[in-house]
């Protein structure tokens, strides 16, 4: 009996794997993007910046590039109680 069981588990954690996955996507084709001129942007920072190609403007974001933002803007409240609380625990 213990063999039945143990079959019947199998068989069930067979279909139950096969019902989970997920499947892939069909295979698409990069697009490739000719004569693309750098726009000067706001928005352009040290991993990511705008192009134009022809008529169409595109974000170009590059993937694990660690670098820092151009406009760090904080709460000036906050930077406030950070500066003066840091401030505190150094002059005592």
């Amino acid at each position: 009996m213990p063999r039945i069981q143990s079959c019947w588990l199998l068989i069930l954690a067979f279909f139950l794997f096969n019902a989970g996955q997920v499947r892939a996507k069909p295979h698409k084709e990069w697009a490739r993007l000719t004569d693309c001129q750098y726009v000067d942007s706001k928005g352009n920072d040290g991993d990511s910046f705008h192009v134009r190609c022809g008529d169409k403007e595109f974000t170009v974001r590059l993937y694990f590039v660690d670098a820092p933002e151009t406009n760090l803007v904080y709460p000036i409240g906050r930077v406030n109680k950070v500066c003066t609380s840091g401030s505190r625990s150094m002059s005592r």
